[in-house]
């Protein structure tokens, strides 16, 4: 765990060029892509490289450190920039102030998704202030979230200046001691999925004007491999605090076996995939086992810009979910048994965000061991 957030990614990420994967979904759909996938939590690297692949030859990877690449933006955790207090004590105060507001001190790495012109952040497990502590700026007392995650939302468009983060509070305003909201839904039986160490909200989506969480869960930290029977599960989100904001619907994948225990999501619309309206709906992209996978694609159809379905119906019960298998004379084959699916030759991922270039190909930075 780290108690210091900044939007610079670059310490923690290598850059790799997806060939195969990139020919393969351009093969499907002519469109741009922005999503992450992470597992934590995952101890940040402190250098950037830059990759590059050869998937037939299973050659050619090169690793490049590049001097300078690894630039601090800004602290987004915490009240004081621990930095700068290093250096001489002082208090430099951050835009959110998060241990006054919310006490929240530190906490996990997290995800974001775009929700009605915000962005929302999921953050992994969270500490609160501690006052015994040399680190501690403030008399709120430790508390206890018992490895939860909180949720926290911004306004902000521009990362180079000062952002301020909003967690949703259980505390009435103005509390001595505010209580962030904490990440745990409950199927509509009232069983609630856990949410232990190692078990976070990892992406989100809104397609209809309903928002999807995907949770990776059943974490065991007394295994050798907390995560060999991890597995994610699909949830909905109403956006607000109240006990119930949260519903798990289904499980997507399980470990062992599965390759969609870590995910990101991107809502494809006609427009993205050249006016088909059969490709149209919500695309997965998974990691199975942790540091030890490849990168895999699911498609669910849904009818994209239609907000009196609220949401999509497929996607919530999973029945029709295709699973990319590779291509045949250009174009992409499916399966609707994710057994099916190959590897690709990649070499081990941990976790990864997918962009595309305006060149048309798709890149990912990710992070492996």
């Amino acid at each position: 765990m780290t108690i210091q957030q900044c939007f610079s990614l670059g310490h923690r990420l290598r850059r790799i060029l997806l060939a195969a994967l990139a020919s393969a979904v351009l093969a499907m759909i002519n469109t741009p892509f922005s999503t992450s996938m992470s597992r934590s939590p995952s101890i940040p690297s402190d250098r950037a490289f830059a990759q590059t692949l050869d998937p037939a030859s299973g050659s050619g990877t090169t690793l490049t450190y590049t001097p300078g690449s690894s630039v601090k933006v800004q602290q987004i955790i915490g009240d004081c920039d621990w930095a700068a207090m290093a250096v001489d004590g002082s208090c430099k105060p951050t835009a959110s102030r998060t241990i006054s507001n919310a006490n929240v001190a530190a906490n996990d790495i997290g995800d974001s998704f775009e929700q009605n012109g915000k962005l929302v952040f999921m953050f992994g497990v969270t500490r609160s202030n501690d006052p015994s502590q040399p680190w501690s700026t403030s008399s709120l007392p430790l508390v206890d979230y018992h490895q939860h995650d909180p949720i926290a939302t911004t306004t902000a468009t521009d990362g180079d200046a000062p952002l301020g983060l909003n967690f949703f509070l259980t505390s009435p305003p103005g509390a001595a001691v505010p209580t962030p909201y904490l990440v745990e839904p409950s199927y509509l039986d009232g069983t609630k999925l856990p949410m232990g160490a190692d078990d976070v909200p990892h992406a989100g989506l809104v397609f209809n004007g309903k928002t999807y969480i995907l949770i990776n869960t059943g974490a065991d930290l007394s295994l050798s491999n907390p995560h060999q029977n991890s597995y994610s599960v699909l949830a909905t989100w109403d956006g607000t605090a109240s006990p119930t904001s949260f519903t798990a619907l289904r499980t997507i994948s399980k470990l062992p076996g599965g390759h969609f225990a870590i995910t990101a999501l991107h809502d494809l619309t006609p427009a993205e995939s050249g006016g088909s309206d059969t490709m149209q709906g919500i695309l997965t992209f998974g990691l199975g086992d942790t540091k030890a996978s490849d990168i895999y694609l699911a498609f669910d159809f849904g009818i994209a810009n239609a907000p009196a379905l609220a949401g999509d119906p497929a996607y919530d019960s999973g029945g029709a979910t295709k699973y990319f298998t590779g291509l045949a004379n250009g174009q992409p084959n499916w399966s609707s048994n994710e057994s099916f699916l190959v590897k690709k030759g990649l070499p081990p991922i941990g976790s990864v965000q997918i962009t595309s270039t305006s060149r048309g190909s798709l890149t990912a930075a990710v992070k492996g061991h």
